[in-house]
């Protein structure tokens, strides 16, 4: 189940600013764990053609600030798309809680 932080709120009853909150948690533990499982070291340069136009469309409407950890929870799911994400992350979140 994939739900955005407005979709999670309404299912679970809870107002939208502690899920918010909770989902950038998330992503910054994503983030933290792309680099620790980095290949590469230094900077990768890739232009638009790489990834296609539908691919960056999910990014339109983010902040500069929060890019970073958008395409860190992109590369994430790609790098893990053969495996369950939720156990992954149910496994990582236990070892090391919000």
């Amino acid at each position: 189940m994939d739900l955005i932080a407005t979709e999670t709120a309404q299912l679970s009853s809870v107002s939208l600013r502690p899920i918010t909150l909770i989902f950038d948690k998330l992503r910054v533990k994503i983030a933290w764990r792309c680099l620790q499982e980095a290949p590469f070291s230094g900077t990768v340069e890739v232009d638009e053609s790489y990834f296609g136009p539908r691919c960056l469309a999910q990014f339109n409407g983010v902040s500069k600030t929060k890019f970073y950890l958008y395409l860190k929870k992109a590369e994430f799911r790609f790098n893990h798309r053969n495996h369950n994400l939720y156990h992954i992350l149910l496994k990582r979140f236990r070892d090391d809680p919000l």
